[in-house]
């Protein structure tokens, strides 16, 4: 077999792959990648670690694929990056089981395959729920919510972004018991699904090649009871869903807050984080204290020292004395995009929602910290 592509379609289709193939496994074969003869004659790069399967597309200038090769991931990628850019890559075996040869210009690299009957296969999807999204409401899914993802193995059911129909939106939540981030998009035609859990692996690497594909592209995605797919044209993904309960998260919500304030966003950010600076890793609290037109931030630090700052805000209640992770505030309010945030408050041991005044499709909830 001989294959001719551009440095650039296979450093595209290799990228891909390398995010998701791992580059140590213990099981040998899952630091390889197949070559295989894609449906319109292309070659198809496929990639898995059993718990999620990526192909990619790899256009051919020339040549056609007559067998299947398992190839090395990381060490076809890290040969691949450093070849001179618009180059043309040759790539070449003469029989089943010999080197795989990379060519380019002068350089020629043979490298070691595998046999592929040993390559694991991903069993196919059982009657999906079908629907097309637009990449850009795909990204906002993920993109925005995934920070709230736990990463505690003993609540593994916390462990992802829960994506579910909700009335007219469809819609994906994330928590880890102390911040929790719910996003709405418009509900497409079709999609009819029970409620499934996404890993955070795979929503990252969604999020990438959603915000890859470019705001006017739409992704096909198919959803079954223990596997999500989402195909963006040239590249598809496939993951195992989590298996497991995702707790009532309108619980949480709170609904009755009384203390609202209204922050300009960009001001907030960079107050939370200049006083963050004081702030070690044994004490991560920001103080937030609310009065008439004024919030003013603080952060305490025995060992190290205090930092302070104030900063205009709309606020009539009564004061309010509130304490959040400094990180956790951060990372939520960059997960807003508006210019604008309202704060509704309880008291200091209550969870506080925060919203962002432009932008209804996004709650988000993080609970207090004694400060």
């Amino acid at each position: 077999m001989r294959l001719t592509c551009a440095k650039a379609d296979l450093i595209a289709a290799l990228s891909v792959l390398a995010r998701v193939v791992e580059r140590r496994s213990t099981i040998p074969i899952l630091n390889y990648i197949l070559i295989e003869r894609a449906a319109d004659g292309a070659a198809l790069l496929r990639g898995t670690d059993l718990d999620m399967e990526c192909a990619a597309r790899l256009p051919l200038a020339d040549g056609a694929v007559d067998a299947t090769i398992a190839a090395p991931a990381h060490l076809m990628h890290d040969i691949a990056r450093r070849l001179p850019d618009k180059a043309t890559v040759t790539l070449s075996i003469d029989r089943p089981g010999d080197d795989l040869t990379i060519s380019c210009g002068r350089m020629k690299a043979n490298i070691h395959t595998l046999p592929p009957d040993d390559y694991p296969q991903t069993p196919g999807q059982k009657e999906p729920a079908r629907f097309d999204l637009p990449a850009a409401a795909l990204a906002a899914l993920f993109g925005r919510s995934a920070f709230a993802i736990s990463a505690e193995e003993t609540r593994y059911y916390l462990n992802g972004a829960y994506l579910h129909p909700a009335g007219d939106h469809l819609r994906a939540v994330a928590t880890d018991g102390h911040r929790l981030a719910r996003i709405d998009v418009d509900l497409p035609a079709d999609a009819a699904f029970a409620g499934v859990i996404v890993p955070r692996k795979a929503c990252g690497e969604i999020v990438k090649l959603a915000e890859a594909a470019g705001k006017d592209a739409t992704v096909a995605v198919a959803i079954d009871a223990s596997r999500a797919g989402f195909d963006f044209g040239g590249v598809s993904i496939v993951t195992k869903t989590i298996d497991g309960t995702f707790p009532d998260y309108a619980r949480v919500i709170p609904t009755g807050n009384g203390a609202i304030a209204r922050i300009d966003r960009a001001a907030l950010i960079a107050a939370v984080e200049r006083v963050s600076t004081i702030a070690t890793e044994r004490g991560r609290a920001v103080k937030l204290e609310f009065a008439d037109g004024m919030l003013r931030l603080s952060a305490i630090d025995g060992d190290v020292g205090s930092a302070r700052e104030e900063i205009e805000c709309d606020f009539s209640a009564n004061p309010v004395e509130i304490g959040f992770n400094n990180a956790y505030l951060s990372e939520m309010l960059r997960g807003m995009a508006g210019r604008e945030v309202k704060v509704s408050m309880a008291d200091a041991g209550a969870p506080t929602l925060f919203e962002d005044t432009s932008d209804e499709t996004g709650v988000f909830v993080l609970m207090p910290m004694r400060v």
